[in-house]
């Protein structure tokens, strides 16, 4: 008899239906949120690979035709020229943008791709071209100009970081040395007064 009833009783516990366990307050509000998706404004930095290649061909236009007579010269001169203006045209891209107060979130990274540009250059400058000594004269000069540029960029970019204005009458002066040493690369002669200071000697 007692076995009857444990069974049955069993049996009653299998077949009664159980109430779901409610979830708690605060997992029903989650689920019941909607998902809003952030736009999220990013300019992406300009490859400037069309304007380089013309920079390149006016480069090797300006050259005298004794120098540009030695071709194997002449080519390693021309990559030299692109990774100078490639760093340039992106540093100046960005100091124009300091200069605007354009710059957005990406500044930063944009900066340290135009850093990775400058350093690109000085390492090939590092070693020996083999090159005519007109075409070694204005590769110092582009070293010169990315040294400037190399600058002002850890510059704005410490500015930025600490929400400070990024532009001041140092770092212009900066940018239109930088400047006019590419007008002189380009046959524009410019030659102004050199900065004065620690910045010539990076």
């Amino acid at each position: 008899m007692l076995v009857a009833a444990v069974l049955g009783l069993g049996w009653w516990g299998l077949h009664t239906p159980t109430k779901p366990a409610t979830p708690p307050a605060s997992v029903a509000a989650k689920k019941a949120e909607p998902i809003v998706l952030e736009a999220v404004k990013t300019e992406r930095l300009p490859d400037f690979e069309a304007k380089t290649a013309a920079q390149v061909a006016e480069l090797r236009r300006l050259l005298p035709a004794a120098d540009r007579a030695d071709t194997t010269a002449t080519g390693r001169y021309l990559r030299m020229a692109r990774r100078y203006w490639l760093a340039e045209n992106a540093a100046a891209h960005l100091t124009s943008q300091a200069r605007t107060g354009a710059v957005t979130a990406v500044f930063p990274g944009q900066v340290d791709l135009t850093l990775e540009r400058i350093t690109w250059f000085m390492r090939a400058k590092a070693y020996n071209q083999h090159l005519t000594a007109i075409m070694e004269e204005r590769l110092n000069l582009m070293q010169q100009g990315l040294t400037l540029r190399r600058s002002s960029l850890q510059v704005f970019k410490s500015r930025y970081e600490a929400q400070m204005q990024l532009l001041d009458p140092q770092e212009e002066k900066v940018n239109q040395e930088a400047t006019g040493l590419a007008e002189e690369l380009r046959g524009h002669y410019q030659r102004k007064q050199p900065l004065r200071g620690n910045i010539t000697e990076l």
